[in-house]
């Protein structure tokens, strides 16, 4: 473990299980070389910004780091950010710029760097997470008409804009337009109870609503310190690998309709759909919703349920294999995909996870340096590639299928027995259902209950997700949310696009977009 005592500019605020350290706006950048230079594998997860001003502090940047080799968060505090020019350490760790950047815009601090506002135009003078601005600043989008193109199907819910500039044919310049998806997420969320928080994140977010609602759950736990019964902490990992198969699958989807391979196109479909079927079973809808509470799960498993699952998932793993072996023997897809993405110096430099730093030759997974749960006790292969190409991302994709296959079956197979759910945090439904049917006022007593235990909590926790790291960071106080913080790897795999887009010709782009596929409406929220 480091010793934070050896901290140039910096105060060890640690307490038991948590690295925490206290530094000045000046001095944020030794700090963060400091980490760099002694900690081998250090990873930036997130920078989160709180405005802080109710309290007379002004705006305070919590800089989240993970110590890959120790499983360690650090978290280095940065208080009254917004009165003095903060040190950029986009030098040190590059994707800091991406959350730099956000920080400028929506909060208005101001680092030693210049960022250009990419969502509300160069005018824009509101920073909307400001605990005093009440106002909404208007989306203003420059025109441009360099190259533009309309998405295919699938991959966004609005038309993906483009902005490009050539030097002898080749794009010397790429940035994605963004502003069109953005609805203000994190200022909503302002104020809402736990109840209506959950219900926000899932619906806005709807095809990972199990991730969020099993985040937003794990930081109040893991700030509460709550006991989750095995059998819930088991029926959790096979819904969140559950969530990674249909992400891969709808990755695998988009990616053969574009290439017009009718056939695996049909396949993925299908597969999507008999998954849904499962999940309907399980809890009523789609997309995994309202499973996940404080607690544990919701619905617990029957027998009929666990045989039909362990069937159709021997049967998805053979096909999978099959379609393995038909996509790395097949000469089409290695010359179309052989578009170089990032090395793994490039990757280690922004600080990438999940299957694109693996494919650049890294092996990270959070899974296993981070475990929780059942995770440390099942046996599964991380797949990590060397050549850092589109046709690596997808066959790391491919095989973690596969993996997550071979998690779910093990778990099922040695599921613990008991409760699904600590009955000291019955969720809503089994309240209403149990203890309380028929009568409103013990109902709404227990609600008001629940609520008001979760008075005063601050906590960030992350997991690996399907593309990647997905962070939640959660301020409650008196039972509402103060400030709530998303963090996706899908900003990350933006910049990916641009940076890769550059020097490539542009026929090349549209396919590179959909090989890395990154969803906006996680980016902009």
């Amino acid at each position: 473990m480091i010793d934070l005592s050896q901290i140039p500019h910096a105060k060890n605020l640690s307490k038991t299980g948590l690295l925490k350290i206290a530094t000045e706006s000046g001095h944020i950048d030794s700090v963060s070389q400091f980490l760099k230079d002694h900690i081998d594998g250090v990873w930036l997860l997130d920078i989160v910004g709180v405005d802080q001003s109710l309290q007379n502090k002004g705006v305070e940047l919590h800089y989240h780091f993970s110590d890959v080799e120790n499983d360690e968060l650090i978290t280095v505090t940065v208080s009254e950010a917004k009165k003095d020019t903060v040190k950029s350490i986009s030098h040190i760790f590059f994707n800091s710029s991406l959350y730099e950047q956000e920080l400028n815009e929506f909060f208005g601090v101001q680092f030693d760097k210049t960022y250009r506002n990419e969502i509300f135009g160069a005018e824009n003078k509101i920073y909307p997470l400001l605990k005093d601005e009440l106002r909404k600043p208007e989306v203003k989008k420059e025109p441009f008409d360099e190259y533009s193109f309309q998405k295919n199907l699938f991959l966004n819910e609005y038309q993906i804009e483009i902005k490009t500039a050539e030097e002898n044919n080749l794009i010397s310049q790429c940035e994605v337009n963004l502003g069109y998806g953005h609805i203000g997420l994190e200022k909503i969320s302002e104020n809402l109870n736990l109840f209506e928080t959950y219900q926000l994140l899932e619906n806005v977010f709807s095809t990972q609503s199990l991730d969020w609602s099993f985040l937003l759950s794990h930081n109040i736990e893991k700030s509460k310190k709550m006991i989750i019964p095995e059998r819930a902490q088991a029926l959790r990992m096979v819904c969140l690998e559950f969530s990674r198969i249909f992400s891969h699958l709808m990755y695998l989807r988009n990616l053969n309709f574009y290439y017009q391979n009718d056939s695996f196109y049909h396949h993925s479909l299908l597969w999507m759909k008999r998954l849904q079927a499962l999940f309907i079973s399980l809890c009523g809808n789609e997309a995994l919703k309202n499973i996940i509470r404080i607690g544990g799960v919701i619905k617990d498993v029957n027998q009929a349920w666990l045989s039909r699952t362990i069937d159709d998932l021997l049967i998805l793993e053979k096909e999978i294999e099959q379609f393995e072996k038909f996509f790395t023997e097949h000469r089409h897809w290695r010359e179309s995909l052989n578009i170089s993405l990032f090395d793994k110096q490039n990757a280690a430099l922004y600080c990438l996870t999940g299957p694109m730093v693996r494919a650049s030759g890294i092996n990270i997974d959070f899974r296993k340096s981070a475990p929780f749960y059942f995770y440390k006790d099942v046996r599964f292969e991380v797949p990590v590639a060397t050549n850092g190409t589109a046709f690596d991302l997808v066959c790391i994709k491919i095989v973690e299928i596969k993996e997550s296959i071979n998690i779910i079956l093990q778990v099922l197979d040695n599921l613990p027995t008991g409760s699904c759910m600590n009955d000291e945090y019955l969720d809503f439904t089994q309240i209403q259902t149990t203890q309380h049917e028929g009568n409103e006022d013990a109902f709404k007593a227990k609600l008001k209950t629940i609520f008001s235990e979760q008075t005063s909590l601050t906590h960030f926790s992350y997991i690996e997700s399907a593309n990647g790291i997905l962070s939640l960071y959660l301020d409650m106080q008196e039972g509402h949310v103060d400030r709530l913080h998303l963090g996706s790897s899908d900003l990350l795999l933006k910049k990916v696009f641009e940076e890769v887009s550059i020097g490539k010709d542009m026929s090349e782009l549209e396919t590179l977009w959909h090989v890395l596929q990154p969803n906006l409406k996680y980016i902009e929220r």
